[in-house]
């Protein structure tokens, strides 16, 4: 019934997309859409289509954590102590709004919660490495720079804003640069390099990624609004063709009606 629902929906969301472009071209200068319901509805459909991706990636911090804590009990166990529930709040308030009927207010309030926990999480993740010594191997390090390069990707498709994006992502930034070393064998400035090397390549991937998403949708959309206007234009035609066909049978009646009257046989008799 959920999935029939979205589907339906899904039809009516780009059917109003494409009445908002009108005839404008796909590529324009921004790639804000026109209309900004059309722009709501397009944003609540990506995040509740990045369902299975939003869960795989807070389950696959969730792993990289408990995978520290094995092999650096005295550390990561702690670290996986503070900030795992944290990652596992992110992925109950998803999967409680991945069964909202009201798609555009899930994708509002997912939003804002999961930018707010993602904050928390920045600051509190620079607190406990502060906290104890960790000196995790480069295994760990492999891990936590594959999540750094998928974060940014991952606010893309939560449908971050910018704003809300850039506020994260300078948190990010502070609480990285802030945190110690807590890898074995690398300096503060190797680590803090390596890093941030990660999270700008993310960024850069986001946002060609979205730009691409975004002019993907709007062809889409040029080419249902083209669609429309073809079906409009052969029903104008039908019509037109339907009258000419009418006059037509019309003058053939008249012109029969006329031949009949004119003919000998239907003459009256000479005196």
């Amino acid at each position: 019934m959920q999935s029939g629902r979205s589907t339906g929906n899904r039809g009516v969301r780009r059917a109003a997309a494409a009445a908002s472009y009108g005839g404008a071209h796909v590529l324009t200068a921004s790639l804000a859409f026109s209309d900004s319901d059309a722009e709501r509805n397009w944003v609540a459909e990506q995040f509740r289509g990045a369902y299975i991706l939003h869960l795989l990636y807070s389950s696959s911090l969730l792993i990289m954590f408990a995978a520290g804590a094995l092999l650096d009990a005295e550390g990561f166990r702690f670290a996986s102590l503070t900030l795992g529930p944290c990652f596992a709040g992110v992925i109950v308030i998803r999967v409680g709004l991945h069964h909202s009927a009201d798609e555009c207010w899930a994708q509002r309030v997912g939003t804002r919660l999961m930018c707010a926990v993602d904050a928390s999480i920045w600051v509190m993740s620079a607190w406990v490495f502060h906290q104890r010594p960790i000196r995790a191997p480069v295994l760990i390090l492999g891990m936590y720079s594959i999540a750094m390069v998928l974060y940014p990707i991952i606010l893309m498709i939560r449908t971050f804003s910018h704003a809300q994006r850039s506020a994260v992502v300078a948190i990010a930034v502070a609480a990285t640069t802030a945190s110690p070393v807590w890898v074995e064998g690398m300096t503060q400035v190797e680590f803090i390099a390596t890093n941030l090397s990660a999270l700008l390549t993310g960024t850069c991937f986001a946002y060609l990624l979205e730009k691409l998403k975004r002019e993907n949708e709007q062809m889409h959309v040029a080419a249902l609004n083209k669609s429309r206007e073809s079906a409009a234009a052969d029903s104008h035609l039908n019509h037109v063709l339907k009258n000419k066909i009418i006059l037509i049978d019309h003058w053939i009646e008249l012109t029969r009606k006329d031949i009949a009257r004119r003919s000998p046989s239907g003459a009256a008799p000479a005196a």
